[in-house]
């Protein structure tokens, strides 16, 4: 070896030296112990790093008994730190539940051959209380631990949180598609029932324009009638749909006050009243009492008056439709905020009043019942007079009285008749 060799390793070995004093002096800022060993080499107090780290990990022997463990051990209440030495993972995760403890022992002795190997392993096992993920690594060369021979290292993350997280979000992918296959469903048979009104529409204004001059005017004025007619039923349609649409969108004004019920009934008939007396159906109300409710006029206006007019669209000649009205304790109603997550007042009001149409029309199957408020099974019937219906008025209505707090529901016998009964909050001052 000439001088300069000698020199050339000299240097290295100063740059070594000059390195483990960096080491040394970055150890001991970060507080991580450094110890000396027998080589003179520092030695990373691994113990305390490890405890640091909010996984939990153990050390197996080769009969995967954890040899040692972190201290997360203690902050997921799983056992003292010195009492995990000799235990395995099911038992350390497991405890008392035998089942789900001999499942995982049973998948861990099936794969522990590929583990002697070098493969790693990996499972996720879930708790009584967590969800976690496993997994075991070969140590690459054997490790001793207080005489103890470590041979494989196992990191247990926590992922509750994230599984939460997860399904919470597979379940909002679900409902979203749901709802928009709902919608275009909806839409398409919207669609349908709107070109369907168009159509006779359409025929009329085309004999219209096809009469001769000298036409009887009685003929013309029938005819003008039928043309007002579909015009109006296209005009409630597309008047639903937008009413519809901004509900969907939240563009719709809510403004709840305190309501005379009594006054909107009896605005409701005098509006309905013409359209009774051409059906010859008694329309009234058998309020006694006044009753103020607690919501929004107009969606309470809107509501009564369409649930009044569908009444008669389904009562024959003769018939008869009543508007009653009772007031009821909380504890009488089934309206929880989990059930009817728009509902505003529930937590407010300590009454309710509940508002009954009746008509003794020609009632509805239980089969069609099932079909009302969804919007996935759009239902829509022809009245006792051929009366078109544009089959969002129930849905409308259902939007407007979960929005004032109330809950709405129907009662009908197939030849009988029907009632359709919703609450709404009562003015909480009112006996």
């Amino acid at each position: 070896m000439n001088s300069e060799q000698k020199y050339q390793i000299l240097d290295e070995l100063a740059t070594l030296q000059n390195r483990m004093t960096q080491l040394k002096q970055q150890l001991a800022e970060e507080d991580v112990s450094v110890e000396p060993t027998k080589s003179g080499l520092p030695k990373l107090g691994w113990e305390t790093v490890m405890d640091s780290f909010p996984q939990l990990i153990c050390w197996l022997d080769a009969k995967q008994r954890i040899v040692r463990a972190n201290r997360t051990v203690e902050t997921w209440d799983l056992a003292q730190l010195a009492e995990v030495k000799g235990k395995d993972l099911p038992e350390l995760l497991h405890g008392e539940n035998r089942e789900a403890y001999y499942n995982l022992k049973f998948q861990l002795d099936k794969d522990w051959p590929k583990l002697l190997k070098g493969q790693q392993l990996e499972y996720h096992v879930k708790t009584t209380d967590r969800d976690l993920h496993l997994a075991i690594y070969p140590i690459q060369s054997e490790s001793v631990y207080r005489h103890e021979l470590m041979r494989f290292i196992t990191v247990i993350e926590d992922v509750t949180q994230q599984k939460y997280q997860e399904a919470n979000l597979q379940q909002t992918m679900e409902e979203l598609i749901h709802l928009n296959a709902t919608k275009d469903k909806f839409f398409s048979i919207v669609a349908h029932d709107l070109k369907g009104s168009f159509q006779p529409f359409l025929n009329f204004t085309d004999l219209l324009v096809a009469l001769p001059e000298n036409v009887d005017p009685t003929r013309i004025r029938r005819m003008g009638q039928s043309v007002n007619y579909l015009a109006r039923n296209i005009y409630n349609l597309l008047d639903n749909l937008l009413q519809w649409s901004r509900f969907q969108m939240g563009r719709i004004t809510f403004d709840p006050n305190l309501v005379n019920l009594n006054e909107v009934i009896e605005r409701t008939i005098e509006l309905l009243s013409n359209k009774a007396t051409e059906k010859k159906i008694t329309l009234q109300h058998t309020l006694q009492e006044p009753f103020m409710a607690y919501a929004d006029e107009n969606m309470l206006d809107a509501v009564i008056r369409n649930l009044v007019s569908n009444a008669m669209k389904f009562t024959e000649a003769e018939g008869q439709v009543s508007i009653s009205a009772e007031r009821k304790p909380l504890a009488n109603i089934n309206i929880t905020k989990e059930k009817y997550p728009l509902a505003s007042h529930i937590s407010t009001a300590t009454a309710y009043i509940e508002v009954a149409v009746t008509d003794t029309g020609v009632g509805m199957s239980a089969e069609d019942q099932q079909k009302l408020f969804k919007i996935a099974e759009y239902h829509s019937t022809v009245g006792t007079a051929d009366e078109q219906g544009t089959g969002l008025g129930l849905i409308l209505c259902q939007e407007m009285v979960i929005r004032n707090g109330g809950i709405i529901w129907i009662e009908s016998e197939l030849g009988v008749g029907t009632t359709v009964r919703f609450t709404l909050p009562a003015d909480n001052n009112a006996s």
